[in-house]
This record gives structure tokens, sequence and C-alpha cells, in this order.
């Protein structure tokens, strides 16, 4: 799933997220991982949120 930064940052960062198992668990989980990633970056102050807007990609069809 494409991801589209939005955020209007213009620097770069570095930070690391260290979890727990518990987390760790959640995330292979489909049921809570989406509750997991949205808690992880809650705690940055940033968020997912769909978007309908038009993004150019690459398909490739045969690659040998």
């Amino acid at each position: 799933m494409p991801v589209v930064d939005k955020t209007g940052l213009t620097n770069f960062y570095d930070f690391s997220v260290a979890w727990d198992p518990q987390v760790r668990q959640q995330l292979h989980d489909r049921q809570t991982a989406r509750a997991a990633v949205d808690k992880i970056l809650n705690a940055f102050g940033l968020a997912l949120k769909p978007d309908t807007a038009p993004l150019e990609m690459l398909v490739v069809k045969n690659a040998k």
C-alpha cells in the first residue's frame, strides 16, 4: 500500500522504535495491526489517513 508524506517536514530525521513482544505479536495479527501502528505513529504526532489523491505508479508486467 503506498504511503504519501504530507507532513510538510523538509529536514531529515533519524529515529528508532522499540517494541516489546506483545506489540510485535499485535503487528503480525491483521485484527490488531492497524491499532498498533496508529499507537506507534501517534507517539510521534503522526497518523495514517485514507486519501484518493492521484498517484504515479510504474507497473511491471513481466520481469526476467
